[in-house]
């Protein structure tokens, strides 16, 4: 929140590790899930996927890690962020203790 705007109460959290929830609620995070575990191959799909990711930051987030040459990822050392409150805010993704060797 302190980044981002809002509240900190405003935001559902989740950390690596199975995903697993930090704070919130997992309702936005599992509906985003369902999403594309049914795969975006249409419009639609994409556009719905939209209201729970922010998909500018999704793709800046991957690039980073594979430019950087991250070998501690993608399962695990990574937060997600969203704020439940602001219509629109899809999650974000943040590195946490990214490692090369």
């Amino acid at each position: 929140a302190s980044y981002l705007g809002g509240q900190e109460e405003e935001y559902d959290v989740f950390k690596h590790s199975g995903s697993r929830l930090m704070a919130g609620t997992s309702a936005a995070w599992n509906a985003m899930m369902s999403i594309a575990d049914g795969g975006l191959s249409s419009n639609n799909d994409y556009e719905d996927i939209q209201e729970y990711l922010n998909v500018a930051d999704i793709c800046d987030y991957m690039i980073m890690n594979h430019y950087a040459g991250n070998t501690d990822w993608p399962g695990h050392n990574w937060y997600a962020a969203r704020n439940r409150v602001s219509p629109g805010d899809g999650f974000q993704f943040f590195v946490w203790d990214q490692d090369n060797w």
